[in-house]
């Protein structure tokens, strides 16, 4: 299985009596019970289409509009028609499946999807994102500049990367404590 196979597979959970559970939208909203392997391939090639596709995509857009110059009427259309797109084929996708009544809780998700990252990719985003705090914190240095003149960006910088290092930390406990748990379950069974 590749990233986005693994990534995307995080979307399911087996019930306790062989079906799966599918949650479209993570801790969000509630899961719907797919007893089909057909749907469930549909639902899961979905899944995976949008993690490889649609968040790079937006990424790339979101950092495009930013270079741009701003939001205007036409992005905000733009984004609408797309959101409601993958809004409609998912609610397609998932017509007619029954509703699971318990939501997944973050930690859970959390467990899950330490599992679609390599801990060599988590320690990555931990090394980058203290360097984005070191970036942010000497920008005054490296600029040249008031503090009172770069304030925002520099808070800007240092809040993203404390939230990619907030991140990495907790996907590699939860994987660490994830990896700890799985042989024990194995040995009872």
């Amino acid at each position: 299985m590749g990233f986005f196979d693994n990534l995307a597979e995080t979307a399911f959970r087996k019930n306790p009596d062989g079906s799966d559970i599918y949650y479209p939208n993570g801790v969000i909203g509630k899961g719907r019970i797919v007893r089909d392997s057909t749907r469930r391939q549909k639902l899961f090639n979905y899944h995976k289409r949008i993690c490889k596709y649609g968040i790079p995509l937006m990424a790339l857009y979101g950092a495009v509009l930013g270079l741009s110059g701003g939001l205007t009427k036409g992005h905000l259309i733009f984004i609408g028609i797309v959101a409601g797109l993958a809004f409609a084929r998912q609610r397609y996708l998932i017509a007619g499946l029954p509703v699971y009544p318990e939501r997944p809780t973050v930690a859970e998700f959390a467990v899950r999807g330490s599992k679609a990252f390599h801990p060599l990719l988590l320690w990555l985003l931990g090394v980058s994102s203290v360097i984005v705090i070191a970036g942010g914190v000497a920008m005054p240095i490296l600029l040249r500049t008031s503090f009172e003149k770069i304030m925002f960006p520099m808070i800007g910088l240092i809040s993203f990367g404390l939230l990619g290092l907030a991140l990495s930390v907790y996907l590699y406990k939860a994987r660490k404590s994830n990896n700890s748990i799985q042989p024990a379950q194995k040995s009872r069974g």
